[in-house]
């Protein structure tokens, strides 16, 4: 089968602006689709001096394509809106690519199947492009009132045009985090279904990833936050953070002054859990007592080593390991701890900051 049954009409706009050493990869990530024929595919270009629009007249499936100064991502995420036909609205960024052939296909399908559904927020894998790590995001977990869901991502949400439409589209307020209003404000007013399913990969490096605007983008959520009604529900999380800040403190104090009797571990096979700041902490902390890591794990793996060890998956580390470190803390924790004990059950697992 090579269209979905129904006629419904997926738009999916793209914004540019030199652009061209990414944005072929996307363009044929959506060119690829089974269900091309339903597809809309939009560029909105801030006028590139590179290759970008010479690239992307080698794709003929690109159905608009306007090329002018603008104001900034959102307004060109607004002209693009203007632009659409489609009767659903995704925005994939020109660094990033849809996972498979099927992606736009089962999106369709399943908006087909729920007539009334407004939404879709669905899995992304999240990569570094410098050390090649990634991950699955799951996003903090908010509530309003009896509705408990995770923030999506922004690379995994599809909404109803109309709705988008009905909003007036992204608001120019916000700088850096007005699709996060918008999938927010989209989940509590309307209908729709979290999905397991991975629909594209996310490069970090774009505007919300770069360290310069972390800041800003903090501030913005939390308003936002606090305009929808979020913000008190989010004192679990908040509690957590604190928790953790507190443990790396000790954890920090202990690594640059203490000495640790690690003599136990000494020539055990040993996996951290995690590539962030806490298993470089970790790791560091037990090559200082003369305890070697054999390797880590993320839930997807890696294709390039960390502290130059290998990087296995979740399902493919190896089970023989006799000592395991979890490097996060916080809802994702047990989720984490039972999939370790399940591969590795005679392993002893080791919160991080049960070694200060």
């Amino acid at each position: 089968m090579n269209h979905v049954e129904t006629r419904m009409k997926l738009s999916i706009i793209t914004a540019t602006y030199n652009s061209a050493s990414t944005i072929e990869r996307c363009l044929t990530s959506v060119a690829e689709q089974i269900a091309l024929s339903q597809i809309e595919h939009i560029i909105i270009d801030g006028r590139s001096s590179d290759k970008t629009l010479t690239l992307v007249s080698n794709f003929p499936h690109v159905a608009k394509v306007i090329s002018e100064e603008d104001h900034g991502v959102y307004d060109a995420f607004n002209k693009g809106l203007s632009a659409a036909t489609g009767d659903l609205i995704y925005y994939l960024g020109s660094d990033d690519h849809l996972s498979d052939i099927k992606t736009i296909y089962d999106i369709i399908s399943e908006f087909s199947r729920q007539k009334d559904m407004d939404y879709i927020a669905a899995k992304v894998v999240i990569k570094d492009p410098v050390t090649a790590v990634q991950w699955v995001s799951h996003g903090k977990k908010l509530c309003h009132g009896e509705n408990i869901f995770n923030h999506p991502h922004h690379q995994g949400f599809f909404m109803r045009r109309r709705l988008l439409q009905e909003y007036g589209g992204f608001p120019r307020s916000f700088n850096i985090a007005a699709d996060s209003y918008i999938m927010l404000k989209t989940i509590i007013l309307g209908k729709g279904i979290f999905s397991d399913r991975i629909v594209s990969h996310f490069y970090q490096g774009g505007l919300s990833s770069k360290n310069d605007n972390s800041d800003l983008l903090h501030r913005e959520i939390r308003i936002i936050y606090d305009l929808l009604n979020l913000d008190k529900n989010n004192k679990q999380k908040m509690d957590i953070a604190n928790k953790n800040m507190m443990y790396m403190k000790q954890l920090l104090h202990s690594h640059l002054e203490e000495e640790h009797d690690l003599t136990e571990m000494k020539d055990k096979v040993i996996g951290i859990f995690g590539t962030g700041v806490m298993a470089s902490i970790v790791y560091l902390l037990l090559e200082k007592a003369g305890v070697t890591t054999s390797f880590f794990i993320t839930s997807l793996g890696g294709e390039s080593d960390f502290h130059g060890k290998k990087v296995w998956s979740l399902s493919k580390f190896p089970s023989d390991v006799q000592v395991l470190f979890n490097s996060i803390e916080g809802e994702h924790y047990d989720e984490i701890a039972q999939q370790l004990n399940k591969k590795a059950p005679a392993a002893h697992l080791v919160k991080w900051h049960d070694i200060y």
